[in-house]
């Protein structure tokens, strides 16, 4: 059996790296440059302009409140001196390959092979509706991103025995899914699912309760 183990062939990371590579030659053969809205991002690129000139949030009242992707959106503009559509497209391909980062290791954590693994991703990062919405700054990309980390936090959380809870992936389930929720708020139906992982048999009491708490606040 040692033998056979060490004769088995190293499961590599370079397929989902190859991934990543095609994604990110995506943006920059279509480019990201150019200081013009795409789709509906012109309601959240408002905001984020609004909240650089004034210092206030506020939000057109047609849409659902977006606070992650507008105070990320805000930040990374202040740090390089302005308001920039470019600079809103480069955060959003950043959240997308983030998602798709977030989905590997997920599938990674249900026994798959990193080369299967590097499949799901692709069909994630390389979808053509996906590439659509990264050229725009709206609430798609990094909900779907923080969805996926959420995933695999959730199935770290599930695989850790009965007795004794993973508390490092529960804190990272409790901050994604908070600034999931910050981003689109039908993203509330992750929590039914923070409540299954609460309800595990075996759990301890301290443990339970910490969850339940977490998800109160």
């Amino acid at each position: 059996a040692p033998n056979e183990k060490l004769q088995r062939p190293k499961d590599s990371h370079l397929p989902f790296l190859m991934v990543c590579v095609f994604f990110l030659a995506i943006a920059a053969g279509i480019s990201l440059t150019g200081e013009f809205p795409i789709n509906d991002d012109y309601i959240y690129t408002w905001s984020v302009r609004h909240l650089l000139e004034t210092g206030q949030f506020k939000i057109p009242g047609t849409v659902a409140s977006s606070i992650f992707p507008i105070y990320s959106g805000a930040g990374i503009c202040a740090l390089a001196g302005g308001f920039s559509f470019g600079l809103l497209r480069v955060l959003s391909f950043i959240f997308g390959l983030a998602g798709g980062v977030g989905l590997y290791l997920a599938v990674r954590e249900t026994g798959l092979r990193n080369r299967d693994a590097a499949i799901f991703s692709a069909v994630y990062l390389l979808n053509p509706l996906f590439v659509n919405v990264n050229f725009g700054f709206m609430t798609d990309v990094p909900a779907l991103a923080l969805n996926n980390w959420f995933l695999y936090f959730g199935l770290r959380i599930a695989k850790s025995r009965a007795a004794r809870l993973d508390w490092s992936s529960l804190c990272g389930a409790f901050v994604v899914v908070s600034l999931a929720v910050a981003s689109r708020q039908t993203i509330l139906a992750l929590l039914p699912a923070t409540l299954i992982l609460a309800c595990r048999p075996g759990l301890a009491p301290v443990a339970r309760i910490a969850i339940v708490s977490t998800l109160a606040i």
